[in-house]
């Protein structure tokens, strides 16, 4: 009765551990989409800016 508390604590424990990493890779790529985005709206609006200066 022991050995499967602990076998079912354990397995618990291991499934949080990995959905906490799992959130916290979900976030960093998340993160790291927004900043591609922001970076390449930045981009086209430099670009933009820098054809009309140039026309």
């Amino acid at each position: 009765m022991v050995r499967l508390h602990c076998t079912t604590y354990v397995k618990l424990e291991t499934s949080l551990v990995f959905w906490i990493h799992f959130w916290k890779l979900l976030l960093i790529v998340s993160k790291m989409l927004r900043l591609r985005i922001a970076l390449l709206c930045i981009l086209q609006s430099k670009t933009i800016d820098w054809t009309f200066s140039n026309s």
